[in-house]
C-alpha cells in the first residue's frame, strides 16, 4: 500500500549574511568592558542559557542612546518585555566572525558548559591563561539562529 502525503516543504534557511555593524558592536562592547575590568582588567564573560524546549537565542541589547548595554539569551519573544525594544538578535555566523576577529587581534577566548543549568560561558581575556587552562583557538560552538 502506498501512502501519499501532501505537506509543504520546510522553507527554513540558516542565515549566512554577516551584519558588519553587529559584529563591530559586539567586539566594541567586549573590549570596552574588558578595559573597564568589572571582575578584573582584561576579562569579560558572556553567558548563554540554552533552552531545551525552544531554539537558542542571543541578543545584543542597546541603551536608548544607542550604546550597547549587554547580552541576553532570553527567547526573542521575551526580549522586548524584559530588556526593552532596543535589541538585535545575533546570528550564529556573526558570533563566529566575532570569535575569529577577537582571536586574530590577539585576545583569548575560553569556553565552558555547565550541564546543571545548561549554560555556555565564554570568557574573553587579554591573557593566554585562565587559571591553569592554556588558551587554544576556539570557534563559537552554539547554534543560535
Amino acid at each position: 500500500m502506498e501512502i501519499r502525503v501532501n505537506i509543504p516543504k520546510n522553507d527554513y534557511v540558516q542565515p549566512t549574511e554577516v551584519r558588519q555593524e553587529v559584529v563591530q558592536d559586539i567586539c566594541n562592547h567586549i573590549i570596552f568592558w574588558m578595559n573597564k575590568g568589572v571582575i578584573e582588567k582584561g576579562y569579560y564573560e558572556i553567558r548563554i542559557k540554552v533552552h531545551d524546549d525552544q531554539s537558542n537565542c542571543m541578543c545584543l541589547v542597546y541603551r536608548k542612546s544607542g550604546e550597547t548595554f549587554g547580552f541576553t539569551s532570553e527567547r526573542e519573544k521575551d526580549v522586548p518585555e524584559k530588556v526593552g525594544s532596543n535589541y538585535k538578535r545575533i546570528r550564529t555566523v556573526e558570533m563566529e566572525a566575532v570569535f575569529e576577529a577577537m582571536q586574530d587581534a590577539g585576545y583569548y577566548i575560553f569556553g565552558s558548559h555547565c550541564i546543571t543549568n545548561n549554560e555556555h560561558t565564554y570568557v574573553f581575556t587579554t591573557k593566554p591563561f585562565l587559571g591553569r587552562r592554556e588558551a587554544r583557538r576556539i570557534m563559537f560552538g552554539l547554534f543560535i539562529d
